[in-house]
């Protein structure tokens, strides 16, 4: 709660850190014994992936109100909407998607970075930096947004 409560004076983000405490006191708690170890790698660090995800909703909404209805939305409790808020970025714009899909496919394919780099060729050097300058491209692109701790 604390690590959410540094963040800022909401409710939204006192949650996002329950979450995150919850889960990794649950991590801890079950240690070896947790029945997820019998599960393949490549399914527990999808779920630890979605799990994370979805704590964020939390962090990133503008109300306790908007990520609630989002997490329904996201849960099938409720049909999308666009008071979600989150949900517009998504729909308005199908680059986020195509972004999320290959950083998920990169982050699940692809070998260790220090792995990658070790067997770096012409081929991989053009193609990091050409991915390095679409995501400036991307992110250049994006609405400023001022840095939350000037806030305070």
């Amino acid at each position: 709660i604390l690590g959410g409560l540094w963040h800022g004076a909401s409710w939204n983000f006192a949650i996002w850190g329950a979450l995150h405490g919850l889960l990794l006191a649950a991590e801890r708690a079950w240690g070896e014994r947790s029945p997820l170890r019998r599960w393949p790698a490549s399914i527990t660090t999808a779920l630890t992936f979605i799990l994370v995800c979805f704590t964020w909703v939390f962090f990133r909404a503008e109300s306790l109100s908007q990520a609630l209805t989002y997490t329904g939305s996201l849960l099938g409790l409720s049909p999308a909407r666009a008071e979600a808020g989150l949900i517009r970025g998504v729909i308005g714009q199908p680059c986020y998607l195509a972004a999320l899909t290959s950083a998920a496919l990169v982050t699940w394919t692809f070998p260790q970075t220090w792995d990658f780099t070790r067997r770096l060729t012409w081929p991989r050097a053009v193609l990091a930096v050409g991915l390095f300058w679409l995501a400036l491209l991307l992110m250049t692109t994006q609405e400023y947004n001022p840095f939350i701790y000037f806030i305070f």
